[in-house]
């Protein structure tokens, strides 16, 4: 069932809680992570994904999460296992919709954690992490142009910044 997209949308109470997420580029979906959410608000950040595909004709679409907001201490150990088991709910739906995913955020302790739960849920979708939005952006809009499909986090990576 087709419904109206949404190009700007504010999920919880933003910026203190919950998500903002900006359609308004797509494919290019950039969506800001408030400085603490929900398990509520993480799962229908990911059910709106889907019906926004669904409204635009299941055409791929890429995420850009700006997660610099977030702390650290935002994934204890009880929302840490509510996230895994909804992305891994998310990603028997979002296979053929995700192209890409590129997650920033400036903190190396916090990119190892996005690291751990993503490899988690293990996407089938290349995923990386990120310093800067500039270069989330970048690797984006490379993987629309190019069709990579490589699926892997960029550990390596993390692990040369970090020296």
């Amino acid at each position: 069932m087709a419904r109206d997209t949404v190009d700007h949308e504010v999920i919880g109470e933003y910026p203190e809680s919950g998500f903002s997420v900006d359609r308004s580029r797509w494919p290019l979906v950039v969506t800001r992570t408030g400085r603490t959410f929900t398990a509520d608000q993480f799962e229908l950040l990911y059910r709106r994904a889907i019906e926004e595909c669904e409204a635009r004709g299941e055409s791929p679409y890429l995420s850009l999460v700006d997660a610099r907001a977030l702390p650290l201490q935002a994934f204890a150990g009880v929302l840490r296992a509510t996230v895994i088991g909804l992305l891994n709910r998310y990603q028997a739906r979002a296979q053929g919709r995700l192209l890409v995913e590129a997650i920033v955020h400036d903190a190396f302790l916090a990119r190892g954690t996005f690291a751990v739960l993503q490899r988690a849920y293990k996407p089938a979708w290349p995923l990386r992490m990120f310093t800067t939005f500039e270069d989330a952006e970048r690797f984006c809009w490379r993987v629309w142009r190019d069709g990579e499909r490589s699926g892997q986090i960029d550990v390596a990576s993390l692990a040369d910044r970090a020296k």
